[in-house]
Order: structure tokens, then sequence, then C-alpha cells
């Protein structure tokens, strides 16, 4: 592989790393053309879609301020929240003072991995959380009645539901909450009881349980949305 693709997936890979969506070479269509772009980043926080433009400059000078104004027009073009432009070498104090103020970043990858770590890991927890109230609402949606005796509460559930496998489901995904509640703490390890058909596994990083974590709620969303597929009653 070519250092210069090489970087733009290493780029990607940072990000998937902290539980992002992260594709290299991604077509996207603007208002005035269609754009392809070294990196696209896609997000959702509190419901809310966002798309993150990475260009990759594996350059042997710093970047300069033509480089960053013709990113930021990409940005502007395609309605991106946030635009990133990354050089190992630096960047000329033009493209610097171009950027001040504006939602385009100057970054190395090295910085990134560095100083950004923390907030994005923080992003991360918070893309989980986001899908765990997605999870519960919809599992919620499934159950037609609550009923509650001294033994505890009996759930049932709509018409041809797989009742075992949501109940399965739903101790996972509490398990899950519980994991990010330890990891919000700083104690570790964290023992993940929410992987589906594996034994118990201990990670001792966040990004680590961000990364099993993503998936993990990936496949809830698959099995839960299989389950609303065979309610043969309508949900609320």
């Amino acid at each position: 592989m070519k250092p210069w693709k090489q970087y733009q997936e290493d780029a990607a890979s940072f990000f998937r790393s902290l539980g992002f969506e992260a594709d290299t070479d991604v077509p996207i269509k603007g208002a005035r053309g269609l754009h392809k772009v070294d990196v696209a980043v896609r997000t959702s926080k509190v419901g809310v879609d966002q798309l993150w433009v990475v260009e990759c400059k594996l350059w042997k000078t710093r970047v300069r301020k033509q480089e960053f104004l013709t990113h930021k027009a990409i940005i502007d073009d395609v309605g991106a929240d946030r635009g990133i432009l990354l050089s190992e070498e630096g960047f000329q104090s033009g493209a610097i003072r171009s950027a001040e103020h504006t939602n385009v970043s100057l970054r190395s990858l090295a910085d990134l991995r560095e100083n950004a770590e923390e907030d994005l890991l923080d992003f991360g927890i918070s893309q989980i959380e986001s899908k765990i109230i997605r999870a519960n609402e919809t599992l919620r949606k499934l159950v037609r009645r609550t009923s509650f005796s001294r033994t505890g509460p009996t759930l049932t559930f709509l018409g041809s539901v797989d009742a075992d496998s949501l109940i399965d489901l739903s101790g996972r995904v509490s398990s899950m909450r519980s994991a990010l509640d330890y990891v919000r703490l700083n104690r570790f390890p964290v023992i993940l009881a929410f992987l589906p058909y594996k034994e118990d596994e201990r990670v001792n990083g966040t990004q680590e349980l961000i990364v099993k974590g993503s998936k993990f709620m990936d496949w809830a969303e698959g099995v839960l949305m299989a389950q609303v597929a065979n309610a043969t009653e309508r949900l609320e």
C-alpha cells in the first residue's frame, strides 16, 4: 500500500477504534458538485447524525493556506459539521490564522492520538449510551403487558416475537449499561458480561470496551429489528 493511502487508513482506523464509522475515499455530493474525501467520519449524538470530513496531507512540507481554503470550501459545500486537516509536517502560518474560529481543525495524527483521545473516548461512550436508550425504547414497545407479583415483574410480549431472546437481550443491554458506569468511574478491569455467545471477558481500557460495546450494540439492534419485523401486532 502506498504511504499516502496508508496514512488515510491509519486516520480512519483511529476513529473506528473509538467507535465511530469511518470510510476512506468516499464520494459525497455537495450543492456545487461531487467531492471525493479522504476520510468520512459519521457519528450520531442525541439522535442527530453528524459528518466530519478528514483531509490527509502526507507531505514533506507544511500545508499552505490554499489547502486549508480548499478543504473549508468542501466542508461548506457538503454541509459537514466539522473538518479536520491532517499533516505530520505542520501548517504554514497563513493556514493557522485562517483556521481560527472555524469548524476546521488543523492537526497531526500524532496530535489526535495524544491529545484528543480523552474527548473522543468520552464521545464514543456517549454514542453507546444513545444506542442503549434506543434499544430499551424498542424493547418497551415489544412488551404488551407488565404484571407484578411477589416474585417480581412478568412481561407479556407482542405476538410472534421470541420472548426468551428478548429477555436475554434485555439483560445483556443492562450489563452493557453497568459496564459503562464502571468505565465512567475509571474502575478497571471491567467484566464484560453482555457479549453474545461468549464467555465473560475482562477489559483494562476504555478504548477496548468502546470497540466491543459498539459491536455488541450493533448486534443488539439487528436482533431487535428482526423481532420488530416478526411482531404480528402493531407497535405503540
